[in-house]
């Protein structure tokens, strides 16, 4: 009886989940729902220097704000320039996603993953946000 006593505990403390950081605690005590934010970056359309048509990006453009403040300071590129409508994401965002979601995973948590651009910013206080993504694309 002692033996599968202390085959049960011993059982018990070889498969039970490792405890994880204090970091990602709150995560893990599902308060909210998790949602991972990817920063994507801002993107334009327009005559690209190979003579046809294409997307660019222009790093101190980094929303479509800071776009319509360039067409004020430039209007004569107004014509010639539109945004674009799809994200460019550099390889850091889906890597880091594939890793939290085994991370989450592993701890039977799930998260809705969504860019940057397409975020409600009315739900920061309403839910758990990891972002995954470079600095200058955090538009909040």
């Amino acid at each position: 009886m002692s033996v599968l006593l202390l085959f049960s505990i011993g059982a018990f403390l070889f498969f039970r989940k490792k405890p994880s950081s204090d970091f990602w605690g709150g995560f893990l005590e599902e308060k909210f729902s998790i949602t991972v934010l990817i920063g994507d970056h801002f993107t334009i359309e327009s005559n690209v220097p190979t003579g046809g048509f294409g997307t660019f990006r222009d790093f101190s453009i980094n929303s479509e704000q800071d776009f319509s403040q360039h067409l004020q300071q430039h209007p004569e590129q107004a014509s010639q320039m539109v945004p674009n409508q799809y994200p460019y994401v550099t390889i850091m965002e889906p890597n880091s996603a594939k890793m939290l979601s085994l991370y989450f995973g592993d701890h039977g948590l799930s998260f809705d993953l969504l860019l940057n651009s397409e975020w409600d910013k009315s739900k920061i206080n309403t839910e758990s946000l990891v972002y995954v993504g470079q600095f200058k694309t955090m538009v909040f």
